[in-house]
């Protein structure tokens, strides 16, 4: 399979897995993270979890065909969950009923 192919095949199956999880984590938000969901038989965590492992399997194949630099992606990963932890922490700091969206991180 030509490299082209091969790219467009992971392109999108990375977009259908990142849209999965988009859904999973609308309904955990929605309903409650762990709401059973009668049609699948489990929660929205076990649902998002399932997802979330379906993207990692993509994106080691993308980094594996060279579709992408694993080293931009840690490097992007580091500043997102800088951003994250930040507006995160000012967030709860100015509505204290939003504590439960703290992160966990390491002191």
């Amino acid at each position: 399979m030509e490299t082209n192919r091969v790219y467009m095949e992971l392109l999108l199956n990375l977009s259908e897995e990142c849209a999965e999880a988009i859904e999973d984590a609308m309904k955990g938000g929605r309903f409650g993270i762990d709401k059973i969901n009668p049609k699948k038989g489990k929660s929205s965590r076990e649902s998002l979890e399932e997802e979330c492992g379906n993207i990692l399997a993509v994106l080691e194949l993308a980094i594996d065909n060279g579709l992408i630099d694993p080293l931009n992606i840690f490097e992007a990963r580091g500043v997102k969950h800088d951003r994250l932890r930040d507006h995160i922490y000012h967030a709860t700091a100015e509505h204290p009923r939003m504590r439960r969206f703290r992160l966990h991180t390491a002191e």
